[in-house]
């Protein structure tokens, strides 16, 4: 855990990327108490999660050098809105997979989520040297899906009808960026 570390890993015009501060896990428990944030980010229904079981998985985190995790913070007031992170890091194929989640509903179509999109691919091509970052959209989350478009993520396929949520099946669509594609 890297405590009260304040600083500002990759900086752009609303937020920053940084890294996890101790305080930061009792507002992450929060949103996974709510539906809506759970569901985008994880597609199925929030389950009982206690602030020991997040504190296990930041920890599990920090000691696997195949995930880089940053916390999304806003510039000036350095308040938490969000968590980004690659995973499956694999330097021989040049790859990754990527998440990002906006806690707050009022901070979500604010830019944040995009800005930090593309602070953290720009890390991972950039600095990683990687060739391909990917991610999974669920066919309910049309904002998601057509964020990532203009970014540049391509679709690359889907998992039919491999999601349930509120009474019906969705798609879980695959998507990939390679370097060269991110669009500013």
């Amino acid at each position: 855990m890297t405590g009260t570390i304040n600083r500002q890993v990759f900086k752009g015009e609303k937020v920053y990327l940084g890294p996890a501060k101790k305080e930061d896990n009792e507002i992450i428990w929060k949103w996974y108490q709510d539906q809506e944030y759970y569901q985008m980010a994880y597609g199925g229904s929030p389950y009982a999660i206690t602030l020991e079981s997040i504190e296990k998985e930041e920890a599990k985190f920090n000691d696997d050098n195949t995930v880089s995790e940053f916390r999304i913070r806003e510039n000036g007031t350095d308040r938490l809105v969000g968590l980004t992170w690659l995973s499956g890091i694999d330097r021989s194929f040049g790859t990754s997979h990527l998440s990002v989640n906006i806690g707050n509903p009022e901070d979500r179509g604010k830019g944040y989520g995009s800005e930090a999109i593309r602070l953290i691919c720009s890390y991972a091509f950039k600095e990683l040297r990687l060739h391909r970052v990917a991610l999974v959209v669920y066919q309910y989350n049309d904002r998601a899906f057509e964020l990532y478009k203009r970014l540049g993520f391509k679709e690359e396929g889907r998992a039919r009808e491999a999601i349930y949520r509120n009474g019906r099946y969705f798609d879980c669509i695959q998507m990939g960026m390679l370097e060269g594609e991110l669009k500013a």
